[in-house]
Parts: C-alpha cells; sequence; structure tokens
C-alpha cells in the first residue's frame, strides 16, 4: 500500500460551529484514463519478454548452482510495453483533480485528522494510500477562536463607554447575542457571555468573550470641550 498523502484543509468557522458536509479539491497523479495503468499504446502492445520469455525470473549461473534472480528487463513482470502510451508516456499516471466530500463534526479543533481510505496517491498494481486532511480555520473577519472560545471585540463611542450601551452581536449561525454594559466601560474591558462560545466534545458550549475598543475622537469641538470642563469640575472639598 502507497504511504498517505497528507493535505492541510481549510474551513470556515462558521462550518466548524454547525457542523457542515464539505468539499474539497485538490491535485494529483491518478492512473491514466487511456492506459489504464498498462503505460501501453494498446493491450497489443503488451507483449512478453524476450528475454525471459514471460517467466519474470532469469537465471545466473555461478561456480557449481545456479540463482534466480527477477528479470532486469521486464522487472520480474514477465510482460514489456512494445509501444508507449501516447498520454502519460509510459509512466502509468497523469496529473488529475479530485475532489472529496467530507464531514465536519461540530466544534472540530485545528490539527484535527480526517482519513479517507484509498483517496490518496495512485500507482499501478499497487494498492491506493489514504489520504489525510488536516483541519485548519480560516481567518474570520468577526472572531477569533481560543480553543473552545469565542473572541469577539466590540467598538464603542466615547458615550457609550461612559454612559452604558447595548451591543448587538451576530453569531456564527445567525442568531443575535444581546451585551448590555451599564456604567463606564474602559478600553481593553472584556465581557463573558457564558454558553456562546464554540460547540465542545462533551455536548456543552465554550463562552464568548467579548473585548471592548473605545474609538476616542480624534478631536473635540470648542463647544464640546467646554462641556466635558464643566462636567467633570472637581468636587470642593469641605
Amino acid at each position: 500500500k502507497l504511504e498517505p498523502l497528507d493535505l492541510k484543509m481549510l474551513v470556515s468557522l462558521e462550518d466548524l460551529y454547525v457542523g457542515a458536509n464539505v468539499n474539497m479539491g485538490f491535485g494529483k497523479q491518478v492512473t491514466c484514463t487511456h492506459c489504464h495503468g498498462s503505460g501501453a499504446y494498446s493491450d497489443r502492445d503488451v507483449v512478453t519478454c524476450p528475454h525471459c520469455r514471460g517467466r519474470g525470473v532469469r537465471t545466473q549461473r555461478q561456480a557449481f548452482f545456479e540463482i534466480q534472480m527477477p528479470c532486469d528487463h521486464c522487472e520480474g513482470k514477465g510482460k514489456i510495453v512494445s509501444r508507449a502510451c501516447p498520454v502519460c508516456h509510459g509512466s502509468k499516471q497523469i496529473s488529475g483533480q479530485t475532489e472529496v466530500s467530507v464531514w465536519l463534526e461540530k466544534g472540530m479543533k485545528d490539527g484535527s485528522v480526517i482519513t479517507l481510505e484509498g483517496e490518496g496517491l495512485e500507482q499501478a498494481d499497487v494498492e491506493s494510500g489514504d489520504l489525510r486532511l488536516h483541519i485548519a480555520t480560516e481567518k474570520h473577519p468577526r472572531f477569533e477562536r481560543d480553543g473552545d472560545n469565542l473572541i469577539h471585540v466590540s467598538k464603542l463611542s466615547l458615550r457609550q463607554s461612559l454612559l452604558g450601551a447595548k451591543v448587538v452581536i451576530k453569531h456564527l449561525d445567525g442568531h443575535a447575542v444581546l451585551v448590555e454594559r451599564q456604567g463606564i466601560t474602559a478600553h481593553g474591558d472584556e465581557h463573558i457571555v457564558a454558553g456562546e462560545g464554540m460547540p465542545t466534545s462533551s455536548g456543552g458550549f465554550g463562552d464568548m468573550i467579548v473585548r471592548f475598543e473605545v474609538d476616542y475622537p480624534s478631536k473635540l469641538t470648542t463647544e464640546q470641550q467646554q462641556v466635558i470642563k464643566t462636567a467633570f469640575v472637581p468636587s470642593r472639598q469641605s
């Protein structure tokens, strides 16, 4: 049997959240479709080896005994190709495209391996190797995965960071997650929403970690400056 073929399979975070059947196409050497792995122009061009007369072995005499060895002309097969296939030129293989379909379990992690028996490398007269797909997650625009948890960065205005805010986050399967903040939220503060992370192997879910970034204004008008000065007048000590 041939050695396994290892390939990286890029998948979306959405598919890993809900579980999905995905297709993957890739190139590999396959058995020639013209000669079907014989390497010959036609069936008539596969002839008996004239050196071993089809036995696949040759006899070598040494001193008082004889040794039988595989025929080096036909490589022990007893047959040779008199005229090569015009497509693979006798190599028995051509470059081809293959597509496989695999099921992604919910919550699968990067580095997980899916093995498909016999879907790997091909070679005439040899059992095909296995295909091993190594899962790798594509970069997501709104979420970062940390084990079973999901990290989401939410931007707040200066007003929201000071007075409180309601933030609605669209999850990977489309449902809405509401996060409410009361009072002051500092730049870099985090809010944990339990059970809104990735599916786990035990049947539960990790958490969603919402990390806040405050979008400070680049400049203030004179009126805005005056309002802030008034609002933050130090209280007098009695």
